[in-house]
């Protein structure tokens, strides 16, 4: 069982490293083609390696019935994580008909660094998630709570330490790697201080799905409310504040979800009350941190 988990945290963390990796490797060799090409090339790769690895008989595969039964049981996560996909980029979606091209343009450069980061750090839970579930599985309720508390809470400090430095440095670096880009530092700045708490939720998607006694009714509620929550915090925050406004609703609407997905551990009897409150407050607690020293770096 732990190599099957290793091998499926490696498929994982494999296929998703290409959005890390071949992704910009291709905008950098050829543009928006190379972009699209990279990715291509690079699960195209991986498919030939995984089909590789298939038994070579075909009666020590599994059947048309086990494999339906295996897509059935997977559908909660699959839908969930479309509907995540477009949560990730919906600021892009919801601003692009409230500001003029330029702004726009600079706000989608802060977006692309906000996902980028978002991405890489959530696909590091492949390595963890399916470990942890196992243990779920096997032990009595809440039995993982302080493990689990201890392990996030060590994400979200060392998450917001790097942020930190970023939102710091956002400025020169910005000026010395990307100079057509300088108007972008206050959206990246801004845009920084929710990924700490994004980095979690990304951490808490698969773990709540994997776990939850609900998972259509958890996940199919969830994530598309949190959508409908960033698309009114963007609306409401574009007329007094502008791109940063819109910024500022993505850091917004990142509290309640991740509210929400720790409430649904909750109610699965993974997380004790004291630990919900425990990490709750303190994404609450680095979130506001991070705006603060935005807000001081103007």
């Amino acid at each position: 069982a732990r190599s099957r988990r290793r091998n499926y945290a490696f498929a994982i963390g494999a296929l998703s490293l290409g959005l890390c990796l071949a992704r910009p490797a291709g905008l950098l060799a050829g543009g928006l083609i190379g972009c699209f090409l990279a990715l291509a090339l690079w699960y195209f790769v991986f498919l030939c390696l995984f089909h590789w690895r298939m038994p070579p008989r075909l009666n020590n595969r599994p059947s048309i019935s086990e494999s339906f039964a295996l897509v059935a049981q997977g559908l909660p996560f699959f839908a969930t994580s479309i509907v995540w996909s477009f949560y990730l980029t919906a600021n892009r979606w919801f601003a692009s008909d409230l500001i003029s091209r330029e702004a726009f343009g600079h706000f989608a450069f802060a977006t692309n660094i906000f996902s980028l980061l978002v991405g890489a750090v959530g696909g590091f839970s492949a390595f963890y998630y399916p470990k942890i579930v196992g243990r779920i599985a096997s032990e009595s309720r809440f039995a993982l709570s302080g493990k689990l508390t201890k392990d996030c809470s060590k994400l979200i400090l060392g998450v917001a330490g790097i942020v930190a430095i970023g939102i710091v440095l956002a400025a020169p670096l910005l000026e010395l790697i990307y100079p057509k880009y300088y108007q972008s530092v206050a959206p990246v700045r801004v845009l920084l201080a929710a990924v700490p708490a994004m980095a979690f939720a990304s951490w808490l998607l698969p773990l709540s799905l994997s776990s939850g006694r609900r998972p259509w009714i958890d996940g199919l509620v969830i994530y598309p409310f949190a959508t409908a929550i960033l698309y009114f915090a963007i609306h409401a925050l574009k007329g007094p504040l502008g791109v940063d406004g819109i910024a500022g609703a993505s850091v917004i609407a990142a509290l309640p979800l991740v509210a929400m997905q720790l409430f649904q551990l909750r109610h699965a009897d993974i997380l004790k009350t004291s630990a919900f409150a425990a990490l709750l407050g303190l994404t609450t607690l680095v979130t506001s941190g991070l705006c603060l020293l935005t807000w001081l770096m103007r």
